[in-house]
Order: C-alpha cells, then structure tokens, then sequence
C-alpha cells in the first residue's frame, strides 16, 4: 500500500482552490475538470458539486462529480431503500460534457494508483448512501485507456469529431463545408466574438428556440439564467461567437477554452440563417481564434445518436475522430434494485402515461420520470 489520502473538495472557497492548484499540470486536464465548471451544471440542476482527490506516493487522481439527492424521485419514500429510507440516499454523474477520472502517475503505477483510487472513493460513495454512479468519459484525454472499471458499456460507446488546429486543419473540411463558408462571405454575414450582454441574451433565447425546433428533451432548454452564470463562473474559459446579417444577430455558438483546447459547447440559430451558411463559419472562425491563442485541438463532440444528422455536420469539419465511454457503475445493488421497484410501480399506477423503455438508460430508475418532477433533475 502507498498510504493514500482520500478527500472530497467542495467546489467552492479554499477547497475550489486545492481543486483548482491540483488540476495544473495532470495529463488530459481540460475546462471539463474544473470547479466552476462542475458547479455550473451542478447549481442548474440543485445537485452538489465535489472533487474526489486522491494523493499518494504513486501519484494522484483527480475525479469531479455531481451528487444528485434521490429524495426528488417522485417515488422515493423513506419506507425504501432496502428498509434504510430513514437515510437521505443518493446518486452520482460526471457533470454533463466530458470529464471522469484524471490520473497522474509519474513513476508509471497508474494501473496501482487506480486501483486503491477507485477501492478508497467507492467505499467512500456507499457509506455517503451513494446509490449508483454515471461516468462520461473525455475522447480526448484517452482516460478509459488507465481507468478500466467495471460498468464500462460498450453498447455506450460512440465517437466524437475534433480538428486538430497545429496543422493544416482546413484541408481537413469537406468541400461542402467550404461552399457554406465561402457563402456566409458572399451574403455579407458578419461573424464577430461578442462580450455584450444583449447579445447574450439574444443568443439564448436563439438556443431555446433551437432546442425546442428539433424537440430536444426538456432537459436542454436551459434558461436565461444558466447563460448569465455560464458568464458568471466560467469567465475567460467561454466566449460567444456571433453572425450578424442586414443588422440581425442570426446565429451564435458558445465555446468553451482552457489548457490548450477549444470545445464547440452550445449553438442557435434563426431559420434564416440555414441558408447563409454562417453555422459552418462560426466554427471555422472558432477555429481560427483557437489556432491564434495557441489551442491544439477544436472539439466538436458527436451526435445525439451514432451517425446522425448532427454527426454528420460535425465530420465535414474533420476526418479526425475520438473515443468516447461511459460507465454504469451500480454501488448499492440492494438499494438500485428497490429504486428499480419503485419506479416500475409509480409508472404501472399512471399506465396512461406511456413510457418508451430504453433498456441502456442508467440509473433505470431515473428513466421516463422528468414530467413528474419539479425542476430539472430527472
């Protein structure tokens, strides 16, 4: 054994501080990795946002995690649980984006540092009454490759696009992909990074609309406030792209940066604006201020499902590809089993409420009950 300390940072105060003194210098270490970012998504949906950090003589790992109170479960009574409903119970997520585990291990012992790691953090998460635990992993960072946990699905996996931004990146778009850019020029669009807060707010009121164009879940209408903290807490980790055409704001898209990567984050647009091409131009500029402040790579994630329409707007950007994992980690198999119960019977009690069972979703617990429920966390 190397005498390993475990501890779990809030995201906040001196703690954010250790969180964020710890971050510099890991291998893989991204704007995904950092306080203010886990506690963005943590305060949007009313969950807890900690670090667990480990620090041994092997080396160290550096884990964020959203921790989601069960007492918001329309069904979770404290008659549940395996008879221990007395005791507030929980669930935990990577925070939506990529993240999961970071890992240094300098003398080559990361398959020893993760193994005491994850035995030291599980028994820490079950006696907190930590029910189950989502794990998204980052394509770039390559963290699956060392952080080989049971729970990984393969069924999950899925790829992401990035451009590689230290070489010729634009040979890498598709000649459609430089039609639409080219046209965006031709119409006179403007493409711009914008700092005014109307803006801002015209961008998120262009997301919404977006969202709700392409039925996205109720999950990803995120409101005018998540925009105005997004500000607040990430700082000069995000900046907001804009197209402007005959004086109209028609599109934006958020990126996120840090640690030498860009991240295509959130994007709107007006139905104008399909026909300007300024959605592919906002990327390309992106890419071009990333290359400009020294970024290597330009992430722009994946589909909502594989091969998709949206995957495959992304992949005209790029022939670059990249991994991406999640896991399904069950903590409490006794207390999983009761949850899995309990929402069986909550929902046979409203058959009129059709539920469309996806057998991959985790927790299944969670599954199909975001309308009966206050808030976002479903």
């Amino acid at each position: 054994m190397s005498g390993g300390k475990l501890t779990l940072l809030r995201a906040e105060g001196a703690d954010a501080a250790r969180w964020t003194a710890a971050l510099e210098g890991m291998p893989g270490a991204d704007i995904y990795f950092t306080p203010a970012y886990t506690r963005l998504f943590s305060e949007l949906e009313g969950d807890e946002a900690i670090a667990a950090l480990w620090e041994s003589t092997r080396g160290r790992a550096l884990f964020p995690l959203q921790i989601r109170s069960l007492a918001r479960l329309p069904f979770c009574s404290p008659g549940r649980l395996g008879g221990r409903g007395s005791t507030p119970a929980y669930d935990a997520a990577s925070p939506y984006g990529y993240s999961g585990p970071l890992v240094d291990a300098p003398g080559g012992e990361a398959p020893d540092l993760i193994r005491e790691f994850t035995g030291a953090l599980w028994e820490e998460l079950r006696g907190r009454r930590i029910v189950s635990l989502f794990i998204r992993f980052h394509p770039l960072a390559k963290n699956t490759e060392y952080f080989q946990v049971d729970g990984i699905d393969p069924a999950l996996r899925s790829e992401t696009v990035y451009m590689d931004l230290t070489g010729a990146w634009y040979k890498g778009l598709t000649s459609k992909c430089r039609y639409e850019v080219r046209k965006s020029d031709r119409r006179g669009a403007i493409v711009e990074v914008s700092e005014d807060p109307d803006d801002w707010r015209v961008f998120g009121e262009l997301y919404r609309a977006t969202m709700i164009h392409r039925s996205a879940r109720k999950w990803y209408v995120f409101p005018q406030s998540f925009f105005e903290e997004t500000r607040r807490l990430l700082g000069r980790g995000v900046f907001l792209l804009v197209a402007r055409h005959a004086g109209s704001l028609v599109a934006g898209s958020l990126f996120l940066q840090g640690f030498g990567k860009l991240h295509y984050h959130l994007s709107g647009a007006t139905p104008e604006a399909a026909g300007l091409g300024v959605s592919n131009r906002l990327i390309v500029e992106a890419a071009r201020i990333g290359e400009a402040r020294g970024a290597t790579t330009l992430h722009l994630g994946g589909g909502l499902v594989p091969g998709d329409g949206l995957y495959k707007y992304k992949a005209s950007f790029s022939p670059l590809r990249a991994v991406w994992d999640k896991a399904c980690v069950v903590l409490d198999r006794e207390a999983y089993a009761d949850l899995e119960e309990g929402r069986r019977k909550f929902l046979t009690a409203r058959a009129d409420e059709a539920v469309e069972e996806n057998p991959r979703y985790f927790p299944a617990y969670r599954q199909g009950l975001q309308r009966f429920m206050e808030g976002r966390n479903g």
